[in-house]
């Protein structure tokens, strides 16, 4: 969400995950499509270790919510 903000601020132009802007939380900023998609594939994490049941759970949620967005090339 930052690259939104800083975009808002008129400090920059940002990629961004459709997400990001889906609920137009962040005002001030001009939303264009970006050819061809990018498909985002990655889940960020602190690299030190285990994830907690917590971790896991939301991991699996979000993976299964991407999941239903995904459109076949």
């Amino acid at each position: 969400m930052t690259i939104a903000i800083l975009a808002a601020q008129g400090l920059g132009i940002g990629l961004v995950n459709p997400f990001v802007i889906a609920d137009r939380m962040i005002g001030g900023i001009a939303v264009r499509p970006f050819e061809p998609s990018v498909h985002f594939r990655a889940l960020l994490r602190p690299p030190d270790g285990a994830n907690s049941r917590l971790g896991a759970d939301f991991t699996s949620e979000f993976f299964a919510v991407r999941n239903a967005f995904l459109v076949a090339d």
